[in-house]
């Protein structure tokens, strides 16, 4: 989910429409918003706790592994992997935005 608050800019004609809404109704939107994107999200990554899924690593440094899921999950794990290489990973904390796994043997 992508929030902003609306701001009026030269030539837009939404600038002159009626009943503007003030910074401070802005703002509590976009904080109500933001919190209901928070609950979905972890709401969603809870889904795959205690699950098992394939992690492309897109960075590796001081023995932690970051990448995402095949389903877009970011996911953080202790590991050994370098750079592009996929490891299956045991989602242990579902957490956002990133959830943290653990590194699962080969099968």
């Amino acid at each position: 989910m992508h929030v902003f608050p609306y701001s009026p800019r030269p030539h837009a004609r939404a600038k002159d429409f009626p009943n503007q809404v003030d910074g401070i109704t802005k703002r509590f939107r976009v904080n109500e918003m933001l919190n209901l994107n928070r609950e979905m999200a972890l709401s969603y990554r809870r889904k795959f706790l205690n699950k098992s899924l394939e992690v492309l690593v897109e960075r590796a440094e001081g023995g932690i592994a970051f990448g995402h899921s095949e389903n877009y999950l970011q996911v953080s794990f202790p590991s050994a992997a370098e750079n592009n290489e996929l490891i299956r990973v045991k989602i242990v904390e579902a957490d956002y935005p990133v959830s943290i796994g653990k590194e699962q043997a080969d099968v």
